[in-house]
C-alpha cells in the first residue's frame, strides 16, 4: 500500500486482465474518505469476473459502512452534548468468493453531490481509489 490515489467525480469502471484464467478468492480496493477535503467514499462497488472478457458475472457488492464515533467538545459548558463524526481515512471494499477468472471488473458508484453540513456542500464529491488486490 502506498499514498498515491486516482481521483474521479463520476462513476468509474475498472477492468483488470490477469493474463490467464486463474483461481481467485478475494477482490478488493481501497477508497479514501476525507470529507473535510471534499473526498467521499464510493456509494457502492460491484465486483464482477469473466473468463472471456465479454460475459461478466457479479460475485458481490460492497457498500460502505462508514463508522461514526462520538466527538465531545473540549469546552466544559458544551460537554453535555456530543455529535457523531464519520471516521476519516482509507477504507477497504472487498468480496471473498472462490471462482475462476481472467478478467476482474469493478463498477464503482460515485457518491454524488456533497451533503449538507460537509465542506463543499452541493458540489460534486471527489472519489479517490488506490490499489486493487486480487488473490
Amino acid at each position: 500500500m502506498n499514498t498515491e490515489w486516482l481521483g474521479w467525480k463520476e462513476d468509474v469502471t475498472i477492468t483488470v486482465d490477469l493474463g490467464s484464467v486463474q483461481d481467485i478468492s478475494h477482490i478488493g480496493i481501497g477508497a479514501l474518505n476525507e470529507t473535510y477535503s471534499w473526498i467521499h467514499a464510493p456509494k457502492a462497488i460491484e465486483f464482477m469476473v469473466s473468463t472471456d472478457g465479454e460475459n461478466y458475472t457479479s460475485v458481490g457488492m460492497a457498500i460502505p459502512t462508514m463508522r461514526e464515533i462520538p466527538v465531545i467538545p473540549a469546552d466544559p459548558i458544551k460537554r453535555k452534548t456530543s455529535i457523531m463524526a464519520r471516521v476519516q481515512g482509507r477504507n477497504v471494499f472487498a468480496v471473498e468468493k472462490s471462482t475462476q477468472a481472467r478478467y476482474v471488473r469493478l463498477n464503482v458508484l460515485h457518491s454524488g453531490l456533497i451533503p449538507a453540513g460537509d465542506p463543499g456542500t452541493g458540489n460534486p464529491a471527489w472519489m479517490f481509489l488506490d490499489e486493487i488486490e486480487v488473490r
